[in-house]
Formats: C-alpha cells, sequence, structure tokens
C-alpha cells in the first residue's frame, strides 16, 4: 500500500509539471516565436486540448466586451484540468514502473 501511496504522490507531480511545461512552451512560443505553424505547436495544443476546452466552458469569452476568458482564471484552470487528466493517463504506468523496478526506490 505503501509504495502505491508513493506512486500516487510522484504521478500527481509528474503529470502536474508536464501540465505546467506543456502550457509554459506554448506561452513561450507565442510570445517569443509568435509562429504556430511550427512543428511543435499542434503537439502542445493536442496535449492540452482538454484543458482548454473546459476552461472555455467554464469561463466563456463575451462577445458584447464583457470579462469572463482572464488569463488569471484560465490559466489555472488549464494547467489543473491537464494535471487530471496526466495523471489519470500516468498512474498505472508510473506504478506498475515502480512496482517492478529493482532499481527505483521503493
Amino acid at each position: 500500500m505503501i509504495i502505491f501511496k508513493k506512486s500516487v504522490m510522484v504521478t500527481l507531480t509528474v503529470a502536474f509539471v508536464l501540465s505546467l511545461l506543456l502550457w509554459l512552451g506554448l506561452q513561450v512560443n507565442d510570445q517569443f516565436v509568435s509562429n504556430r505553424d511550427a512543428a511543435y505547436v499542434p503537439i502542445l495544443l493536442k496535449l492540452q486540448h482538454y484543458g482548454m476546452d473546459q476552461a472555455k466552458q467554464w469561463f466563456p469569452c463575451g462577445k458584447d466586451g464583457s470579462t469572463g476568458c482572464e488569463p488569471y482564471k484560465t490559466v489555472p484552470a488549464v494547467v489543473l484540468l491537464n494535471t487530471v487528466v496526466f495523471f489519470a493517463v500516468l498512474l498505472i504506468p508510473i506504478h506498475i514502473l515502480r512496482r517492478f523496478s529493482t532499481t527505483l526506490d521503493v
């Protein structure tokens, strides 16, 4: 049971760091490169698709100039939702890797 608890914590950490790095990669691309035609951008967008769609539903942008989609609302939502998705995907592989690895600290 201790191995599984450690695996959950490791997976949460990996999922959060991955989500944050993917979001930062997209922001750096927008700020410095300003080119959405680069080869890596579709991969960044596809990996963050769920979080971005849900954040748009939670905080819709108003067409009449009303606020709603400010970055201080949407960025944490995107990172949090992507963390949840990545956690669900990575939990089993990380647990199996930690369980059967002879070199990792158990």
